[in-house]
């Protein structure tokens, strides 16, 4: 069962952050360039860039045991079916695909 609105708006932001950094996996679905996962180097830089202390694999496990995420044998993580129902509610309204104008 997917989570309701209420506990995705209780997610701790270590979650939030790790859950967005597959954000690439959920956005490339439709695209030519399918993004399949996101290796767990990346994932701890961006948590440390928005300051969580967390361990990427801690928080990858628990979010795994939830459902929500997977982990290949090389460390890239992908999100579920659950997961991607997820992520989609953390972004809102997506930004739009065109290119802003060159001002020349």
């Amino acid at each position: 069962m997917n989570p309701t609105p209420e506990q995705i708006e209780q997610l701790q932001p270590v979650y939030r952050h790790f859950l967005l950094a597959l954000r690439p996996v959920v956005e490339s679905r439709d695209s030519t360039l399918k993004v399949t996962g996101v290796p767990l180097g990346r994932i701890y830089s961006l948590l440390r860039m928005h300051g969580d202390p967390y361990e990427p694999e801690v928080i990858g496990q628990a979010l795994s045991t939830a459902g929500l995420v997977q982990e290949d044998r090389l460390g890239f993580y992908s999100p579920t079916a659950k997961g991607e129902y997820v992520i989609p509610a953390l972004i809102g309204t997506p930004a739009p695909l065109l290119a802003p104008p060159l001002p020349f």
